[in-house]
């Protein structure tokens, strides 16, 4: 093992949170990840006026709460509405951001008068292609993927103080060890891929790679501060019940 700082804690990190985020622990409701970018704000805008400048997002819970209304005043059938398979027919409030981003793109070439903050409109326009559409796959779809022409070299070995050692990258998971002292963690080599990860005692990587020890250890905790919060965050926002449900008679 070597002493030298593996630069992949912050990568770990990323990829241990988006686990975290497809966990059950957080009760969040799929529209709180809705996120207002500067076209659908810019649409909004446009859509309510000036006077909407500061409350956009509820201005987007009203379009979410009255869609059907809208559907149905437009004469789009029930079974016309998008939805998501085994899901109720209607969009999130994530799509209706998304679609209000493409109609701002869009009013801006179709409404030049509507003036906004953003004023330039793409130049390219769609062009149709002549050749009617096949089901021909292209030629160079059939030659398969390329082979490499030549095979990853893996490192060697490195001597130190007379012994070879291998350097490490950075520590893939951790568990308890059986007798419930000096735990194990699954070890990264520099150049060597996930088949040749083995698990090494804590004693060892003290002395032979504290730096990613101390990384390791550090993001964990990091990630459990995170966690916490974010769990006390998705108690708010748990979504209440549905009071249009008939509630059951009290006994007595």
């Amino acid at each position: 093992m070597s002493l030298h700082p593996a630069p992949e804690a912050n990568r770990a990190l990323r990829r241990l949170l988006l686990d975290l985020n497809m966990t059950a622990h957080f009760n969040y409701a799929e529209d709180e990840w809705v996120a207002l970018g500067p076209g659908s704000l810019a649409c909004l805008q446009k859509m309510f006026g000036p006077a909407i400048r500061g409350s956009e997002l509820a201005a987007l819970r009203y379009l979410h709460r009255t869609q059907h209304a809208h559907f149905a005043r437009l004469r789009i059938r029930p079974d016309c509405i998008p939805r998501v398979p085994a899901r109720a027919h209607g969009l999130s409030m994530v799509d209706i951001e998304h679609a209000l981003c493409e109609c701002e793109k869009y009013s801006r070439a179709f409404h030049p008068g509507i003036v906004g903050k953003r004023l330039k409109v793409a130049k390219r326009v769609f062009t149709p292609r002549p050749a009617p559409i096949t089901a021909d796959v292209p030629a160079h779809w059939l030659k398969g993927a390329r082979r490499r022409g030549e095979g990853l070299v893996r490192p060697g070995a490195i001597l130190v103080g007379g012994e070879q050692q291998y350097e490490v990258g950075h520590i893939v998971a951790e568990k308890r060890n059986q007798s419930g002292s000096d735990p194990l963690y699954l070890v990264r080599w520099v150049g060597w891929g996930p088949d040749d990860d083995t698990w090494e005692r804590e004693s060892d990587l003290v002395d032979g790679a504290p730096d990613v020890l101390k990384g390791w250890k550090s993001a964990k905790e990091r990630i459990a501060t995170r966690a916490a919060e974010m769990q006390d965050m998705g108690l708010q926002f748990k979504p209440a019940q549905d009071h249009s449900q008939k509630k059951g008679r009290k006994s007595g």
